[in-house]
């Protein structure tokens, strides 16, 4: 009879046991996670194994076809792809079939399993002793040692585990930790221990609710609100296992240790102030910065100034105004050290950041308050959601959600989003500002640059999957299911409505044009004038509205700091719209694009540059002066300081 049972945040099955050869372990002992590139460890082999032709069975035979009874990944079927199996079955059939999970690599090597043959990969075995005299408990207490560590690895999403007995009346229990999509190839099964598998539950909130930045209240008389302390971090382990990519950055909680994994996710509201304090965890040699892509805040002195650094070991504070009148919006952020910035983007730094909604000033739409988050990231040829491969989204049944979408791709070109036929999703704003009738007509299919965002209201009936297609190789990759758990019976269409705008996304229409620029994009620079961080190559009046016209952003997409762009190109400019708002702009080869932006509220330091990284580190960055009469100067102290404490 089949055992199911429930663990914290995950779920397994046993089996019970049949009658096949035993399988020996060499040795009792407890061993923590191994990383890849240790080695398995040396079990002894019964002759009996021997005579089914596999020496690969002693290294992984201490798990017996743990994946019978998983849901196919690649099926056909819109629900299979996305269903956790809380209980395990055994196949009998010799025919092709996947039965994989969630993971955060694929493995490519054979393997040879009790006469099974399997595709994939794992990273490490841990071995516990147990009692047989109870072994129902002696299950729980194997799964719950396998499940602390799995919990605590970011590269684990799931294990296998077997409990097997051995020729002295005693009995050892496996878990065999998995890191890659497992394919079974051939073979028949029949259970001889007691097997099952533990599978992660993963939701793309529930990374981001333990991984928040925590604002802590400032003292009374502080010319801020609200401060707080994010690390940057390094380790020279590589990114994704692979030793071709980068050494791994990131951007963790103060205290915590790992470095790699999904950021944290950076919240801000309306009407307060805040300082913030990036601490560089590195080693001295290594200079970073932060930038906050989308925020609507000063390109100088302590806000978004992207000449400034922190060496390694040092602090570096930043100060961040956002006003009552913000309007809410989807943003990231990134280290833009010049000539790093590709470098460490790709190792990793970066996460979310979102600005909430005014909701005094702004009467947010009932079917836009419950949200998801998805930050998908295309790093070399690996695309990943919120820094998993294949990401799970848990959705109720006939329920609208906001879903929050962040694109984060060093090379920045233009990908392809798509939904599965069971949603219906209606896109209400691009990068951070909300469209000018909320929502848009339905469309399953979003097309953003790599360096874009785009909120979506979304209502599933069904399982369902989002791909990510890029325009330029068009690749697909798998990056999120959307698991349907629940049903809500009633659920209204989304009616119109129009959002408020801030002061500075209003009055670009008409003959109201103070000033025009072009803006050729030309490797190695742009305007074929090198990049000098003290030096502008354009003066620009503050509080006026700016029509500039970009060429050649085909290939090298062109993103402005500041302020948004409105596109005014009749007919708009491919996959921008014309009369929205952007702050990146990729348009067809050999189409020039024209918008205009208002250099309202602050001025300073105007960033824009190519958003191919490696090209920007290369001199595809320039900057303009705004300057004007009554303008705000933001000062504040732009050096960086010896860490404190806290």
């Amino acid at each position: 009879m089949i055992n199911s049972c429930n663990s914290a945040n995950g779920t397994y099955g046993s089996l019970p046991p049949a009658s096949l050869p035993k399988i020996e372990i060499g040795e009792e002992l407890e061993a923590e996670v191994s990383p890849p590139s240790q080695e398995e460890p040396t079990f002894k082999t019964p002759i009996s194994l021997l005579l089914l032709g596999a020496v690969v069975i002693v290294v992984i035979c201490s798990i017996n076809a743990v994946f019978i009874g998983l849901p196919a990944v690649n099926s056909s079927s819109p629900s299979s792809t996305t269903t956790t199996t809380t209980t395990t079955t055994t196949t009998t059939s010799t025919s092709m079939q996947t039965i994989g999970v969630p993971m955060l690599g694929i493995g490519t090597k054979q393997k040879t399993v009790a006469g099974l043959i399997f595709q994939g990969d794992a990273f490490g075995f841990g071995y516990h002793k147990y009692d047989r005299m109870n072994i129902d408990k002696s299950i729980d207490d194997v799964v719950n040692k396998c499940v602390r560590k799995c919990a605590n690895d970011k590269r684990c999403t799931g294990f296998g585990f077997n409990i097997n007995d051995r020729y002295d009346n005693r009995a050892n229990g496996n878990c065999w930790f998995m890191t890659g999509e497992f394919k079974y190839v051939d073979g028949i099964y029949d259970p001889t221990h007691r097997t099952g598998v533990w599978i992660k539950e993963l939701d793309p909130n529930s990374d981001f609710q333990n991984n928040t930045l925590i604002w802590k209240p400032s003292e009374e008389g502080a010319e801020f609100d609200f401060s707080a302390v994010l690390e940057f971090c390094y380790d020279d382990m590589k990114w994704d296992g692979d030793p071709r990519t980068n050494d791994v950055y990131g951007y963790r909680l103060s205290g915590q240790e790992e470095c790699a994994g999904t950021a944290p996710l950076i919240r801000l509201k309306p009407g307060y102030k805040y300082r913030l304090t990036l601490r560089n965890t590195a080693n001295p040699s290594i200079q970073t910065n932060l930038h906050t892509h989308g925020l609507h805040i000063s390109g100088d002195g302590n806000a978004d100034d992207v000449t400034r650094f922190v060496d390694g070991g040092k602090c570096l504070d930043y100060f961040w105004d956002i006003p009552d009148a913000y309007t809410g919006g989807t943003h990231w952020y990134h280290p833009h050290l010049h000539h790093s910035t590709n470098m460490q983007v790709a190792g990793g730094a970066f996460g979310m950041l979102i600005v909430d909604d005014n909701l005094e000033l702004d009467g947010i739409p009932a079917y836009l308050k419950d949200e998801k988050l998805l930050q998908i990231s295309k790093i070399g040829h690996v695309v990943k959601g919120n820094q998993h491969k294949n990401e799970v989204v848990n959705m109720t049944g006939n329920k609208w959600y906001r879903l929050r979408i962040s694109m984060v791709d060093t090379k920045a070109l233009a990908a392809k989003i798509s939904f599965g036929s069971h949603c219906e999703v209606r896109k209400v704003a691009n990068d951070g500002v909300w469209l000018s009738t909320v929502p848009a007509e339905p469309d399953n299919i979003l097309y953003l640059t790599g360096a874009s965002r785009a909120d979506v209201a979304i209502r599933c009936q069904a399982n369902s999957e989002i791909t990510h297609t890029s325009l330029s190789t068009y690749s697909s990759t798998l990056v999120a299911s959307i698991r349907i758990k629940g049903f809500e019976p009633q659920s209204s269409d989304p009616t119109p409505w129009s959002p408020r705008r801030s002061a500075g996304l209003m009055g670009l229409e008409g003959n109201v044009v103070a000033g025009k620029f072009e803006v050729v994009m030309l490797y190695p620079n742009l305007n074929e004038s090198p990049y000098n961080p003290e030096k502008a190559i354009v003066d620009v009046l503050w509080d006026t509205v700016q029509e500039w016209t970009l060429f050649k952003t085909d290939r090298h997409p062109f993103h402005m700091h500041l302020y948004h762009m409105l596109v005014v190109t009749p007919g708009g400019c491919g996959i921008h719209e014309e009369g929205q708002f952007y702050d990146t702009i990729q348009a067809p080869r050999g189409a020039p694009c024209t918008v205009r932006f208002k250099t309202a509220d602050f001025g300073q330091r105007l960033i824009f540059h190519c958003h191919v990284l490696k090209h920007e580190d290369a001199g595809m960055m320039n900057w303009a002066l705004v300057t004007g009469e009554d303008m705000p100067i933001n000062g504040g102290d732009p050096l960086q300081h010896e860490c404190t404490a806290n």
